[in-house]
């Protein structure tokens, strides 16, 4: 089952030239999304990836420090909840449960949501995002990711912390209650459970699983860092999602989305666009093989230590170019042409719900 393939009209005269082959179509109805990042203006950043697709991405995922302060989540909602969903998708919600950076959050904070010390703030989360969902009369709706990547060790409630496992299912159903109690349910909310493909500290993902009363989906974070990085290798969507995908299909029937995802062009010696272009359409292939049902890229470009050229819209280099409004844009054809698939679901600003609710509850 699909979403509506209508095209909004551009205010700009998008042209693109392409060097790159085109993807092949997946088979079978596929979510797509992306994080947008970059910088200036988030709803010019929106507008443009849109304006390359030629019709808004079914999902857009931003990120947010949730035990921050009250007023972050009220500007959360207003400058990019909101913004996201006028556009024509539906949020991905990635909630740190983080009182500021990493490292300036207590390295026992999952205990901490466990026993309550932030329930005040996650009740402003809940009633807020239940308000959200019918602000402008319709029912809106939102996929909520909180504590992703648990089985790393880089994040204050991962595998290296101070919190035990049996604190991060605690903390998690602490937060899904509050959430439940507020009127929330999974009519508006998808709750996304996401470790990393990639097993670092020493933790076992399963360890960290909340029961699946408390799971709608089980998303896998994945990068190919290629040659990038002095410890790492250019690796297929298969070397790194495949055996996690196989322990998490054992572990539950949820069905599974890539939230985040990316490659780098590095191979080799060098910067090679045209070897990204063959892992993407691998990745599409790689999730229409395996039952995948969503897949959200990362599109931003990151220098330095553990980053390099994710995007395919907009960063330093790609096989192809697209001009909006006489700028012209670094590209990736081979995604574009796979996300224009008739298969692909598409947003939809003219849609109320955005979604079916099959399709957001990834029956597809």
């Amino acid at each position: 089952m699909t979403g509506s393939t209508t095209t909004p009209e551009s205010t700009s005269t998008p042209t693109t030239t392409s060097t790159a082959d085109a993807a092949s179509a997946p088979s079978d109805p596929l979510l797509t999304g992306a994080y947008i990042g970059g910088s200036g203006s988030y709803a010019s950043n929106l507008e443009l990836f849109e304006s390359w697709l030629g019709h808004p991405p079914a999902l857009t995922m931003e990120f947010v420090e949730g035990l921050r302060s009250r007023d972050v989540v009220s500007r959360f909602l207003a400058n990019r909840m909101t913004p996201i969903w006028e556009a024509g998708s539906v949020p991905v919600v990635t909630w740190l449960p983080s009182t500021g950076t990493t490292t300036e959050t207590a390295d026992d904070i999952a205990r901490e949501v466990a026993d309550g010390d932030h329930d005040a703030l996650i009740e402003r989360w809940a009633t807020r995002l239940r308000d959200w969902t019918i602000d402008d009369g319709t029912q809106r709706r939102f996929y909520f990711r909180p504590g992703h990547e648990m089985n790393g060790n880089w994040f204050p409630w991962s595998a290296d912390s101070s919190s035990t496992t049996n604190d991060y299912i605690e903390m998690w159903r602490r937060i899904h209650t509050i959430f439940t109690e507020s009127g929330l349910d999974e009519t508006t909310t998808q709750w996304m459970w996401s470790p990393n493909a990639d097993e670092i500290g020493g933790v076992r993902a399963e360890a960290y699983y909340p029961g699946d009363d408390y799971v709608d989906w089980v998303g896998l974070d994945g990068f190919n860092f290629g040659d990038s990085q002095s410890y790492s290798e250019w690796r297929t969507p298969e070397e790194i999602f495949g055996s996690m995908l196989e322990r998490m299909r054992e572990l539950t029937a949820k069905p599974v989305a890539l939230p985040e995802v990316a490659s780098s062009s590095f191979r080799g010696d060098d910067y090679t666009p045209s070897a990204k272009a063959r892992w993407v359409r691998r990745l599409f292939s790689f999730a229409d093989d395996n039952d995948v049902r969503m897949v959200n890229w990362f599109n931003t470009e990151k220098s330095g230590v553990d980053e390099s050229d994710w995007a395919v819209f907009g960063g330093e280099r790609g096989t192809d170019t697209h001009e909006i409004d006489g700028e012209s844009y670094a590209t990736y054809n081979a995604y574009r042409a796979t996300v224009n698939s008739p298969s692909v679901i598409r947003g939809d600003a003219d849609t109320a719900a955005r979604l079916t609710d099959r399709e957001f509850s990834g029956d597809l």
